[in-house]
């Protein structure tokens, strides 16, 4: 992707904090690396885990460096608000399509904003496959909601705007799920297709429709499986349940889990679960 300056990614807004706080901006992976190492045995290596989250938390990346730079590139309160607003709504959009596609490795380098609207762009948005030609994500969180993007936000955004459109996405495509399996399957019979030929020599012609041959179950239960992330985020049948769960109780529990401290402690220092 070519850089743009009226984008900027996480890892640059970091980056530029530790320059103005003076902090080498590998500390976390070096702090983090050095706590673990220590550590010795499953039980320990869990606790040393939320222990180094917790030092890093407290001394070294603060939950207010993604606030004070939009505070500095933006000065009207009307512009502000708009700019927030847009941003929740994106990060939620997002963070949905990283769930149904269960898409994962959403580093800082691969998020990027726009400095005047707060649109988001991802890069290297795809999803990774197992040796099963199945759509594979083992990460302990749903999609990145770190705790710079959430104190930016403010609980108000996050239960608000970010909670309404996850709700408001899903039932839309499940409205559609008709035109959007189609899609999939489009989408995935060509990513399959692309992912196979980086294992083997591009066939040709007729080398390749055998392959779409092979492909076709797996297709159709990679796309199985997107379609029932969909349902999932919808209540159950209701009827024996006093009082009721809200409709979007499920797509609550799953803002609870991208933002949860005993999951995002579990996730790769290079991913930077502490931003």
């Amino acid at each position: 992707m070519q850089t743009n300056e009226a984008h900027i990614s996480l890892e640059e807004v970091y980056e530029q904090s530790c320059a103005v706080r003076k902090i080498d901006p590998d500390k976390p992976l070096l702090t983090y690396r050095e706590m673990m190492r220590q550590a010795k045995g499953c039980e320990q290596n869990m606790r040393a885990r939320m222990d180094a989250y917790d030092n890093i938390c407290e001394s070294v990346v603060p939950d207010y460096i993604l606030s004070r730079f939009v505070d500095r590139i933006i000065r009207s309160p009307d512009q502000y608000w708009v700019f927030k607003k847009e941003f929740a709504a994106q990060i939620a959009l997002s963070g949905f399509l990283s769930y149904i596609m269960n898409i994962g490795d959403r580093s800082l380098h691969k998020l990027s904003f726009s400095k005047k609207s707060g649109r988001v762009i991802n890069s290297e948005f795809y999803p990774a496959y197992n040796q099963f030609c199945l759509i594979d994500c083992q990460e302990s969180v749903p999609f990145r909601l770190t705790r710079n993007i959430t104190s930016f936000l403010t609980p108000l955004m996050v239960d608000g705007i970010v909670g309404s459109v996850l709700t408001a996405a899903n039932s839309c495509l499940l409205r559609n799920q008709d035109v959007i399996r189609n899609y999939l399957c489009l989408f995935i019979r060509d990513d399959l297709l692309s992912w196979n030929s980086t294992k083997m020599s591009m066939p040709d012609d007729r080398g390749q429709r055998q392959l779409e041959t092979q492909l076709r179950d797996k297709i159709r239960n990679n796309v199985g499986l997107i379609i029932k992330r969909l349902h999932m985020l919808m209540p159950s049948n209701q009827e024996n349940k006093n009082p009721p769960m809200p409709m979007n109780s499920k797509v609550l529990q799953l803002i609870k889990d991208a933002t949860s401290k005993e999951r995002l402690c579990m996730m790769s220092s290079t991913w930077q679960p502490w931003f």
